[in-house]
């Protein structure tokens, strides 16, 4: 990738970047907006400062405007969960360098808990589904902003807690919710060192504690984290999480109840990996995954955290996020010989057709690829039907009700075609390092 910062022609992994965005963020609107060259006209971006480091960001709207083979391309709004809900519950500003998010939960609370509820899919009624983020719908634009949705074939293998952690922190940055920073409410833990076992509960205690309150309104917090078990108690059940064996969240016995019933697919999803895990099975065995848990908690005020409200998500060996078996095994397919973008529905139900994943690097040109249930009705199919009539994108179909998965799109040229000028001549070779794209 090439960018160009302030009329000066820069590749992603040059030394030099970081010093050219620098100076164009402090001038602000006296420079004008970087460019990513890989189409010959250029395509307008913004720059991000987020822990002291200069990124650049697509435009709003603007990921589709990109060579299919860059980085920053984007799928079209209309395969994407995010196409109903930018400029709506989520606006960006690339003037300001902010996000706003409307979320439909709170992050606080009054008095006792809400009655037990789940992220639960979208009802029909005349409220727009796009007006507020669920906590799926926060869940999935987190994980899209962290680009954990995307994937080469070179990143096998590069992911793990550490990896997610920061990238996930980092999308969180500069995002505003309920008149807050989202950063300051979000809890991932950090990677578990039994040799600094009291270092790190002490950090962790001391963020807990700054929320907790025996009386009136009650702050909470958002945690993200990777599940290790669900553990059943006399009255209530206890959520143990990865990378923090000594903090256990509590879950009342009525929210644990809803849990099971409306992830009933996720959980025995996550029961396949564990038995996998346990059977000393391959590491790039399909059952194999993990199970992502995000909801608010509260803390009492002997620092313990109680679960208020929580989604599950369940995400292949890779961390990447699986709908049922179907897409597992389309995602094994694609990983060996493919980038793609996976599909995340965000504030979508399931009764709407949304793209498992678009492949830009397929020989007939980008490709969004459907999997099709059965039995899905007649609105369904005529939803679907109306969305690839009028999308660019060639589609590919797997109607489960016909059988085996029909053969893949082959791929295709694997170099971005746009523009390569003499600055990029003598830059190519770097760049192209980076096809593969970076670990996460």
């Amino acid at each position: 990738m090439i960018y160009q910062v302030s009329g000066v022609e820069v590749a992603r992994e040059s030394s030099e970047l970081q010093s050219h965005l620098k100076a164009a963020y402090a001038a602000g609107g006296r420079h004008a907006r970087p460019r990513c060259m890989c189409v010959p006209e250029g395509v307008e971006m913004y720059i991000s400062r987020v822990a002291g480091h200069y990124l650049v960001k697509r435009m709003p709207g603007g990921g589709r405007h990109h060579d299919p083979m860059c980085g920053a391309y984007e799928p079209p709004a209309e395969v994407s969960g995010l196409g109903q809900v930018m400029g709506t519950a989520i606006t960006e500003d690339p003037v300001e360098d902010t996000t706003v998010l409307k979320l439909d939960f709170s992050l606080s609370r009054v008095g006792r808990r809400a009655p037990a509820e789940t992220d639960s899919e979208p009802s029909d009624s005349v409220k727009s589904s796009g007006s507020k983020l669920s906590l799926r719908g926060l869940l999935h634009y987190l994980w899209t902003e962290a680009e954990f949705n995307r994937w080469t074939p070179g990143m096998e293998g590069k992911r793990d807690w550490n990896v997610l952690r920061y990238h996930l922190l980092a999308a969180a940055e500069r995002k505003e919710a309920k008149g807050h920073l989202l950063r300051e409410s979000l809890y991932l833990p950090e990677v578990w060192r039994e040799g600094q076992r009291e270092e790190i509960s002490k950090r962790r205690r001391a963020v807990f504690l700054r929320k907790a309150s025996s009386k009136g309104r009650k702050e909470l917090m958002l945690l993200l984290a990777e599940v290790e078990a669900f553990d059943i108690g006399r009255y209530d059940y206890t959520l143990k999480i990865k990378h923090a064996p000594d903090c256990a969240f509590v879950v009342p016995e009525d929210l644990a109840k809803a849990l099971g019933k409306r992830f009933a697919l996720e959980i025995a999803l996550f029961k396949e990996a564990q038995k996998a895990d346990d059977e000393g099975a391959d590491a790039r065995d399909p059952r194999r995954g993990h199970l992502i848990v995000f909801g608010t908690f509260s803390i009492d005020m002997v620092g313990a955290p109680h679960m208020e409200e929580l989604t599950l998500m369940f995400v292949n060996r890779n961390w990447l996020p699986a709908e049922d078996i179907f897409e597992i095994e389309l995602l094994e397919q694609l990983m060996t010989r493919h980038r793609f973008v996976k599909g995340l529905r965000v504030n979508m139900p399931a009764s709407r057709p949304l793209a498992t994943a678009v492949v830009p690097d397929a020989e007939g040109g980008p490709t969004a690829l459907y999997v099709v249930r059965s039995g899905v009705g007649e609105e369904y199919e005529r939803v679907l039907e109306e969305l690839i009539s009028k999308s660019d994108l060639t589609a590919w179909i797997w109607r489960l009700e016909q059988g085996d998965m029909p053969a893949l799109p082959s791929p295709g040229a694997r170099r971005v075609s746009g523009y390569r000028s003499k600055a990029q001549g003598s830059a190519a070779r770097s760049a192209e390092r980076v096809e593969d794209g970076p670990a996460a």
